[in-house]
């Protein structure tokens, strides 16, 4: 009995391997489907980010605390600098951080 468990989770194992974890909606959605057709129009629609977010963690090292004004000082010139660079158009009052809320900087 558990010989035929085996050979019946086998094809499943095997199409464990072939997943792709990937955070993209549009990509999951089946191409010229209705639901891709009406998820790109939305898209086009909305502010870049609104939905599909992208996060950040910043990790300062172990055993240093976030909670100190060199800390803040570097997130705040990184939201600034993925503002700057990014090749969408982010509306600022969209952008929040530890050192930014809805596109205002924090000080």
């Amino acid at each position: 009995s558990i010989l035929i468990l085996y050979i019946l989770v086998i094809p499943l194992a095997i199409q464990c391997t072939r997943i792709d974890i990937n955070e993209d909606i549009i990509a999951s959605i089946p191409r010229g489907s209705d639901a891709g057709d009406r998820f790109k129009s939305m898209y086009a629609h909305f502010p870049a980010g609104t939905l599909s977010p992208f996060y950040i963690y910043f990790h300062p090292g172990d055993g240093k605390s976030v909670f100190n004004s060199n800390v803040f000082a570097k997130v705040g010139k990184l939201s600034e600098r993925i503002q700057k660079e990014t090749a969408c158009k982010v509306d600022k009052n969209s952008v929040s951080s530890p050192a930014y809320l809805r596109g205002k900087r924090i000080s």
